[in-house]
């Protein structure tokens, strides 16, 4: 076997070993963000995700445009592990897609793409000492999403892909914290809070795909219209006690005093959330390939994105103090008789409140970009590009219910009722710079660096605006290797080449 072959696979192990697939004392403290699907190739990512779109990467047009599929001279199935950034007992994100172009009969494609995330995580903390106590926190997480294909080709200038991308992604997040103190027998707070979120995705997306051919230009459209919910619920119940007793003696001579007093407290709170946000998206995009000659290719890319969310749901809650002061005060004064004085004293106050929940996103973003790619010299290619992206949104919400609040005796009944809109305008521009060099006929070697620059103005009138801008370089790499034009493997860092843990992996294998 290749020495060559023996080192890589060597490198490539112990970048695995050193992925962190291990629990620690870590948890979320919201929903995690999943990786990007349909997924860029590693290629792409190592010269820059901003060149998506805009310069020539098959692999990745393909996903996203599956009517590209005829343009791939052989059948392909590939793996990739992706980073993950939480330290927690995981299974890495992984990507297994399989393509297969002229499959069963010539003219015809078919492709997979499949993205699997299981992520699990628990926190757990005893204190036997001074407070006994018992606090965990755990997740559960899972997530999967599937793009199916067909291509056709009637004729050589021209295919057309209906496609259909499956999302599901469950997560459920639970909190416990229960402890007590004690001192002295007179003394004691015991806390229980409990706590479950649960959030459940579930989108259908359906496309189509088609390209057109003539002679050196290339011009592609695709559409796409995703529907799904998300199903929101959370349920919280805390509840404090307070006990807390004290008592006195004094003894002089023939007479004596008593004193004794304790008070009790219990807070209890709950609260329940049942939501749910439907999603609706509108996507197209047109992309234009010219081949200006064998060295050197120019690309254009537009796509029109609109994005409308609506939120319905109830949001309740109870919650309640009830205080007990309570005194007896005794003395005796020989030869008088023993007197007795008792005071008891209980408060009880507490709300309640349940209300309805709507709310109207709309959005819309223009995306834009152009990109060059040139070969330097025989070893060298440059790539260097512009995308900018436009964005409108408009967050309508609103609530009405009724809150009842009782103090002592009295009870109290008001109505809850609000609305608001906010209306945002966002820009950004990003100039990828990208460098390709073939170290040897079967090494590659892949940087980038991309300048980015946004900007955000937001708020609910023009009086009340917050605007925020942002600048940022960043920069990647990766080294990509091919075994007897058979199988290769990829790998791209997203910018700390000095942590393993940040490295992607990618195997291909062409049959």
């Amino acid at each position: 076997m290749d020495k060559r072959l023996i080192y890589f696979i060597i490198i490539i192990l112990l970048l695995l070993n050193t992925h962190p697939i291990y629990s620690q004392n870590y948890y979320y403290k919201e929903r995690p963000q999943e990786p990007t699907f349909p997924n860029i190739s590693n290629r792409l990512r190592a010269l820059g995700e901003d060149f998506s779109g805009i310069i020539s990467d098959l692999e990745t047009d393909v996903l996203q445009n599956p009517s590209l599929a005829s343009l791939l001279e052989s059948k392909s199935i590939g793996i990739t592990f992706l980073p993950y950034n939480y330290y927690v007992s995981y299974f890495p994100p992984t990507l297994i897609t399989l393509i297969l172009p002229n499959f069963p009969v010539s003219k015809l494609a078919l492709g997979f793409h499949n993205q699997f995330v299981y992520a699990k995580s628990g926190y757990l903390e005893t204190d036997a000492n001074y407070y006994n106590s018992f606090y965990s926190r755990q997740y559960s997480y899972i997530s999967y999403q599937q793009l199916f294909f067909l291509a056709f080709t009637p004729s050589e200038h021209f295919s057309i892909a209906p496609f259909y991308i499956f999302t599901k992604s469950p997560y459920q997040e639970q909190y416990s914290d229960d402890w007590s103190r004690s001192e002295n027998n007179t003394y004691t707070y015991s806390s229980n809070t409990v706590s479950q979120y649960d959030d459940n995705i579930l989108f259908h997306q359906f496309g189509i795909g088609t390209t057109f051919n003539s002679q050196t230009n290339s011009f592609q459209i695709t559409a796409t219209f995703k529907m799904g919910d998300n199903k929101i619920k959370f349920d919280a119940d805390a509840y404090d006690s307070m006990f807390n007793f004290s008592s006195y003696l004094y003894e002089y001579g023939s007479s004596f005093d008593f004193y004794q007093y304790w008070t009790y407290r219990n807070e209890t709170d709950t609260r329940n959330i049942d939501k749910t946000k439907k999603v609706n998206e509108l996507n197209v995009s047109f992309r234009w390939q010219k081949e200006i000659d064998d060295d050197n290719t120019f690309n254009t890319f537009a796509r029109f994105t609109r994005l409308s969310t609506d939120l319905t749901g109830s949001e309740s809650g109870n919650s309640y103090d009830i205080d007990n002061d309570s005194s007896i005060y005794r003395w005796r004064n020989y030869p008088c008789p023993e007197s007795t004085e008792i005071n008891i004293s209980t408060d009880i106050d507490g709300d309640a409140d349940s209300s309805d929940i709507k709310g109207t996103v709309k959005s819309l973003n223009l995306t834009l970009g152009l990109g060059y790619e040139t070969r330097l010299n025989k070893k060298l290619n440059g790539f260097i590009g512009v995308k900018s992206i436009l964005g409108l949104a408009s967050d309508t919400s609103s609530k009405l219910g009724i809150k009842i609040t009782t103090i002592d005796t009295l009870t109290d009944t008001t109505g809850i009722s609000g609305s608001q809109l906010v209306k945002s305008k966002s820009f950004s521009i990003a100039l990828p710079l990208g460098l390709e060099y073939k170290l040897l006929p079967s090494l590659t070697v892949r940087a980038g660096f991309t300048p980015k620059f946004s900007y955000n103005k937001s708020g609910l009138s023009t009086h009340n605006q917050i605007e925020i801008a942002n600048g940022a370089l960043y920069y990647s790499f990766g080294i990509g290797y091919i075994f007897r034009d058979k199988f290769s493997i990829d790998t791209y860092n997203y910018g700390n080449l000095g942590s393993l843990n940040n490295w992607n992996i990618q195997f291909k294998y062409m049959f």
